[in-house]
């Protein structure tokens, strides 16, 4: 992505505006490189695992739904159950793909 003038500008401005850091002596640059990484990986990966396994679980509500529904009775408790695992199992599919890209 290019950056125009306008978004230089933008910079400058934001960056005389905000407040400087205090001085500390103890935060030198050789203290900060020695601070370890974030641990952001791992927490994405675990929640990939927690993603995959309630679309493991959002799989068998639909197979035990299914498999005791009564299709020629539709009742509005069963509509609602499907918009609702429909919902669910597109948030978790979402979130899965989200997290898996990022």
């Amino acid at each position: 992505m290019k950056r125009d003038n306008i978004d230089n500008a933008i910079a400058r401005e934001l960056k005389e505006m905000s407040p400087n850091p205090p001085e500390n002596e103890w935060f030198t640059p050789r203290l900060l490189n020695r601070l370890p990484q974030r641990q952001d990986r791992h927490i994405k990966q675990w929640l990939v695992l927690i993603c995959v396994v309630v679309f493991v679980g959002v799989t068998l509500c639909w197979a035990l739904v299914i498999s005791r529904a009564n299709f020629m009775v539709v009742t509005v408790r069963n509509l609602l159950t499907f918009v609702a695992m429909i919902i669910v199992t597109a948030t978790v599919v979402w979130q899965t793909i989200k997290l898996s890209f990022d």
